[in-house]
């Protein structure tokens, strides 16, 4: 960190400026992380790739790589969904099974989600031990420690014990889980001492040792995965009468408001199943193809055919068309099965 980014402490430097800077130093670098990690795991797909050409947008690669960072049981599913989008936004086969191509993907993103889980992990356990020195809400000796005063790195170092000690009696986390917290926190002041205050005794456990002991493993993946793209990218030659059939059954009506317009789609025998499958692709596609946000689904109501897509906010006509283009678009290159 150069001199003039360095915290510099006065005899004024309160326990709640040190708080601030604290937070401020974590949200930086916390952010900066994460978005090296998002263009390293876009590195790492294009490198396990192979010779592969792709037309994607920056912004398409970020969204994919989003997906693929995504933890939870519905992670598989969303980088599912998110190649069958830009795949028809692309032209690509429209019979495709894109699942396993996902799962590898999914599979060769292990070590970044793991630098997005350790980033995240820290930032929430300083935060929670910096909470109660908020002076708009510090009460008895959180107040105290946030107005007292510390101007050198031996005085900073015992503000940072006392926080935890503070943090302790406050009570908000179980005590069994008191030992990770400190564990964290300790790890987080090392790492700030040493790049504001220039002692030596630097932890290994900072995070940007994080991010290199874990980029060194999506390196180590990348390099064993061999991504197949080239099937995905065959013309469907084939085209399915029954799908064309169904696709003329589809009916569209429109409602627009001064920050709101609504494109209603009659669906023949929309079973629950499609139903959640095509609300979630068409709220991501108008969201990709239009750049408006605040995109919603819902079904109508009574009527168990009709599907809402309602979209907030300022908007234009070109909007809607585009809106609507792609929708119709995507009806005709993936079509559900309408049975019940």
């Amino acid at each position: 960190m150069a001199d003039e980014e360095r915290f510099l402490l006065s005899s004024e430097t309160t326990g709640a400026d040190l708080a601030q800077n604290c937070l401020t130093y974590l949200k930086e670098n916390t952010s900066k992380f994460e978005s090296q990690t998002t263009v390293e795991l876009i590195r790492a797909i294009k490198a396990s790739s192979g010779d592969f050409r792709f037309d994607f947008s920056e912004r398409d690669w970020a969204r994919l790589a989003d997906a693929a960072l995504a933890i939870g049981s519905g992670a598989l599913d969303r980088v599912t969904r998110r190649l069958t989008i830009q795949g028809a936004a692309k032209g690509w086969s429209t019979d495709f099974d894109y699942r396993p191509l996902a799962a590898q993907i999914h599979a060769l993103a292990g070590p970044a989600r793991k630098i997005r889980n350790a980033v995240a992990h820290r930032a929430k356990c300083t935060r929670a031990v910096l909470k109660v020195q908020d002076l708009e809400n510090a009460v008895g000796f959180g107040h105290e420690l946030a107005n007292m005063r510390f101007s050198t790195a031996d005085e900073v170092r015992h503000w940072q014990k006392q926080s935890f000690y503070l943090f302790e009696k406050e009570g908000t986390v179980n005590s069994r889980f008191h030992l990770m917290y400190q564990k964290e926190w300790q790890n987080f002041c090392d790492e700030y001492n040493s790049l504001n205050f220039e002692i030596t005794t630097y932890s290994t456990e900072g995070l940007q040792s994080i991010i290199e002991k874990y980029l060194l493993g999506l390196t180590h993946e990348a390099s064993k995965f061999s991504l197949r793209w080239d099937s995905v990218t065959k013309s469907n030659s084939t085209p399915n009468p029954l799908s064309r059939n169904l696709i003329s059954n589809i009916t569209y009506d429109f409602k627009r408001k001064a920050d709101q317009f609504t494109i209603s789609i009659r669906i023949p025998d929309m079973n629950q199943s499609n139903y959640n499958s095509i609300s979630i692709d068409l709220m991501e596609l108008i969201e990709l193809k239009t750049g408006l946000r605040h995109v919603d689904a819902m079904r109508g109501g009574k009527d168990p055919d009709l599907l809402n897509i309602d979209v907030y906010g300022a908007y234009t006509m070109n909007h809607i068309r585009l809106a609507l283009s792609e929708i119709e678009k995507y009806f005709q290159q993936k079509y559900p099965s309408g049975s019940k």
